[in-house]
């Protein structure tokens, strides 16, 4: 299974209290239903390519109401994924307590008034029409909304939870998304799954490590590069001015310096010095030197 659908069976099989299956099951229906009439009266039906959400609904529906329920399993042509359809008959006692015609938001308040039923509606929302990418792939969560109402109320309770969600625009849908690593984490820890959170965070935290040695490899080696093209340059400039008459005596011990160690660093130079004449020098000092060195063979090339 992918990342998503271990995230979804895991949250599928929650035990939560009564309150916030109400709440749950409120985003199911505004999110994932559609209501149908005909003579025998007004009928819900739900979608879900998760066997796990299925179940979840189902029993939700039974144990909340006593109405007829049928579930309809068929097969997408194109991802030959199987589609789980319940369809509830004379189902009116629903669309009305549900207020499913409404597309106010508002009217949703009434199912969140506890921080655990704010979490159980994110959570129901996020089974409906969430995804969740692999963090092994990239960061990226959303959840589809069919109209502008539940996309901002989705993005309110998001960011209730300091979660810094946003809006977009795909063909005719409305995308609540969550791009940050760490906000998608605080997500899973919200919702519940707990162990899809660890999980997550594992990957997470390897990556950064990862991501942190390639950036210290790197910058070794553009430190390295660095080097050794300044002692080329320092080895060219030498060379333009080693016959000159008059070059001060301390010049002369750094140009000797380099011409025995050519790939040396200025630090390796420092210890070689400190060696070779049994005094130290500061590296601004080896530093100015090779700059003096360097303007003795930049006038001595115009000359």
């Amino acid at each position: 299974m992918s990342f998503a659908s271990d995230v979804k069976v895991e949250l599928g099989k929650l035990k939560i209290d009564d309150c916030c299956k109400t709440a749950e099951l409120s985003a199911f229906l505004q999110l994932s239903s559609e209501i149908t009439f005909n003579n025998d009266g007004i009928h819900v039906s739900f979608k879900t390519m998760n066997n796990t959400i299925a179940r979840t609904f189902v029993s939700f529906i039974k144990e909340k109401y006593n109405l007829p329920i049928n579930l309809l399993v068929k097969e997408q042509k194109l991802t030959k994924n199987d589609v789980y359809v319940i369809v509830i008959d004379n189902a009116k006692e629903i669309v009305d307590y549900f207020d499913l015609f409404n597309k106010d938001y508002n009217h949703h308040l009434k199912f969140i008034k506890n921080d655990c039923c704010k979490k159980s509606y994110i959570r129901g929302a996020f089974l409906s029409t969430g995804s969740i990418n692999d963090p092994k792939k990239s960061y990226h969560l959303e959840i589809k909304c069919h109209n502008e109402e539940n996309a901002i109320f989705i993005q309110m309770l998001l960011n209730s939870f300091g979660l810094n969600a946003r809006i977009s625009k795909r063909r005719e849908e409305l995308i609540v998304y969550i791009k940050e690593a760490q906000a998608i984490a605080d997500f899973l820890y919200i919702v519940g799954a707990q162990k899809s959170y660890f999980d997550y965070e594992d990957v997470r935290v390897n990556k950064d490590i990862s991501n942190l040695v390639n950036r210290k490899n790197n910058c070794e080696l553009a430190n390295e590069i660095k080097a050794i093209n300044a002692a080329k340059q320092q080895l060219e400039d030498i060379k333009k001015i080693e016959n000159m008459e008059g070059l001060d005596s301390k010049i002369k011990e750094v140009m000797e310096l380099r011409k025995k160690n050519p790939t040396a660093t200025l630090q390796e130079l420092l210890d070689i010095y400190k060696e070779e004449y049994d005094k130290e020098i500061t590296k601004s000092c080896l530093n100015h030197r090779f700059r003096r060195i360097h303007e003795l063979a930049t006038v001595d090339s115009v000359d």
